[in-house]
């Protein structure tokens, strides 16, 4: 675990101690597309995350902001497959004349650790990728909500892996370079409780 991690942790656990908060769980899944040195994929794959994390109302200068840690999955037929973990903040910024909606941003750290392979059942490679998470949503009725997120990488992000050419007998690269996701995210989150 690098330092960004632990920083951002020992960040949420204190402040969860500082002010009167709601914890909550949800669902979350989101169809993605991405860019990369190939140019970007038509096809979309599926995020699928569960969700925990602490809702407060009167945080200074922050109002209605939310601390939230993803566990999920990637699901892609290429090489965007592994697990997911992600770091989250959420604030609300505009209430809306429905009740219990608000338009709302998110940022955070996903750590992605990338399981692919180079077309041979033989050969997998895992890696990790982290990526900064810049997003736009809208919440109705305090629990439902669509968002859409842009993940930009901030460490290496070559995907892929060598394969081997049977015709010439060698290994041929089949790497590329992400540059960005964007998902568009559907989602449920539930009050707990309340401390």
């Amino acid at each position: 675990m690098n330092n960004m991690t632990k920083i951002l942790i020992l960040f949420c656990a204190i402040s969860s101690l500082l002010y009167s908060q709601t914890f909550q769980l949800g669902l979350r899944s989101e169809s993605t597309w991405y860019n990369t040195t190939n140019g970007t994929e038509s096809v979309a794959f599926t995020h699928a995350f569960v969700t925990a994390g602490f809702y407060e109302e009167n945080v200074p200068l922050i109002h209605n902001l939310t601390e939230e840690i993803r566990f999920g999955r990637t699901f892609d037929p290429n090489d965007m497959v592994g697990n997911d973990l992600v770091l989250a903040f959420k604030s609300r910024i505009i209430k809306t004349p429905i009740s219990g909606s608000w338009f709302y941003i998110t940022l955070g750290l996903n750590m992605h650790s990338n399981i692919g392979d180079n077309g041979a059942e033989w050969a997998v490679y895992v890696k990790r990728i982290y990526m900064l998470i810049f997003g736009v949503g809208f919440i109705m009725d305090k629990y439902v909500f669509v968002e859409v997120s842009t993940y930009f990488p901030v460490s290496n992000a070559t995907l892929g892996d060598y394969v081997y050419n049977y015709i010439n007998g060698n290994f041929v690269s089949k790497q590329w370079k992400l540059n960005s996701l964007i998902a568009i995210n559907f989602g449920l989150t539930l009050d707990i409780f309340h401390f």
